[in-house]
């Protein structure tokens, strides 16, 4: 959305641009409309203009189970320790930043990652890394890098 003083200016630029089109002679505008702005209201005080956008990029079909690799990669690196990781998570962050309802908490716990999304599960392990040296169980053996981590993550 855009701010009522700037959608005479941008019905002005979109007259405009539909004026000069390309030299194959398709429009400049979004393929999937006959302009590129929409106008819901024309009322001259508080005009409102919105743009529409894809939800994906047009021509690329959004890749099932994003995240599938990069939680590969992090459960061979944690190894046979990632459910202590996931309970870190749990135990240190999520009770001061409870971005997670109780279902999706319940299904970590039992180690149901089939059930949730595989990059959630990645940046849960992320962050649950650095407390590490907190676990009884951890704490004796080698931290992975928590940079490694988050790079494999994002």
């Amino acid at each position: 959305m855009l701010a009522p003083h700037i959608a005479e200016d941008v019905e002005i630029l979109q007259r405009h641009i539909s004026q000069h089109q390309t030299a194959s002679g398709g429009s400049v505008t979004h393929p999937d409309s006959s302009e590129t702005y929409k106008t819901l209201s024309h009322d001259t005080r508080n005009p409102i203009v919105y743009l529409t956008v894809p939800r994906f990029r047009t021509g690329l079909a959004p890749r099932v189970g994003a995240g599938t690799e990069q939680l590969e990669i992090i459960t061979q690196l944690m190894g046979v320790f990632h459910h202590e990781v996931v309970d870190l998570y749990l135990t240190h962050v999520h009770p001061s930043f409870p971005v997670l309802d109780e279902d999706s908490c319940e299904v970590l716990r039992k180690g149901g990652y089939e059930k949730l999304s595989k990059s959630l599960i990645c940046v849960v392990m992320a962050i649950g890394t650095p407390f590490w040296r907190r676990s009884d169980v951890l704490k004796m053996h080698p931290r992975p890098d928590t940079h490694y981590v988050w790079n494999k993550v994002t």
